[in-house]
């Protein structure tokens, strides 16, 4: 059965209303940047916007990862808070609150004082990620507040950068002209993505190594073509 429908189903149908727990309290570090658009210049950095449709932090930390399919990353969080709840004690007064707190944020996109917080510590876990999260607040330029896994191991740990824009989350991603130029994805198969520009094939839904391999070799001989015949132009001149 799907696990969004057994969680219905143990529900009685519906979500429950949400019960939230104490205030906690973000620490905040001041990072000397005067705003995120100052942040964004100086780190080479793009502010990628995501849907406020009440998943907003799930789509944030899937497009940081570069996932596509988010409903397993929920049967992650589902079944990673049924194993660990008594480790987010803190975000709610007691485990049944926990659960409803989660279940809500699944099925209806709902969620409490709380249930921010509690959700980006779990997705930290689950994904076995930092997240470091930007914000502007009057009179302190740009805050950051960063979250760390409490369980999953160090190996492997990725570092992900998401904007706060009041109750809206989303993500930063590297624009440096490295990232634009070759970006490696590892997905069930090696892949190379070079730049648009240097090599682009409609034709190829998913680009094999052996076309990524000629392509960057037909693109590198013509750059170097290129190169040799304006050099004998100039000289030439």
């Amino acid at each position: 059965m799907d696990y969004k429908k057994a969680l219905l189903s143990r529900m009685g149908g519906s979500a429950p209303p949400l019960n939230s727990g104490p205030d906690n309290s973000p620490i905040y570090t001041q990072t000397g940047y005067n705003n995120i658009q100052e942040f964004v210049t100086l780190n080479n950095l793009e502010e990628s916007t995501v849907p406020p449709d009440g998943h907003c932090i799930l789509h944030a930390v899937s497009g940081a990862l570069n996932l596509t399919n988010e409903d397993a990353i929920l049967h992650r969080v589902w079944k990673h808070i049924q194993e660990h709840q008594a480790l987010y004690r803190e975000f709610s007064l007691n485990e049944t609150n926990i659960e409803n707190e989660v279940i809500s944020w699944i099925i209806n996109k709902d969620f409490g004082s709380n249930s921010v917080d509690l959700m980006l510590s779990v997705l930290s876990n689950t994904e076995n990620i930092k997240i470091e999260i930007y914000e502007e607040c009057p009179g302190m330029g740009v805050v950051l507040n960063c979250i760390s896994p409490t369980l999953a191991p160090t190996a492997g740990r990725r570092t992900i950068k998401l904007a706060r824009r009041g109750q809206h989350y989303n993500f930063f991603k590297d624009n440096s002209v490295v990232s634009k130029i070759i970006k490696v994805c590892i997905v069930g198969r090696f892949c190379i993505w070079l730049h648009p520009s240097a090599c682009f094939n409609s034709s190829l839904s998913v680009l094999e190594p052996a076309h990524v391999y000629t392509m960057w070799i037909r693109h590198t001989v013509k750059h170097f073509n290129f190169r040799a015949n304006s050099q004998g132009d100039t000289q030439g001149g």
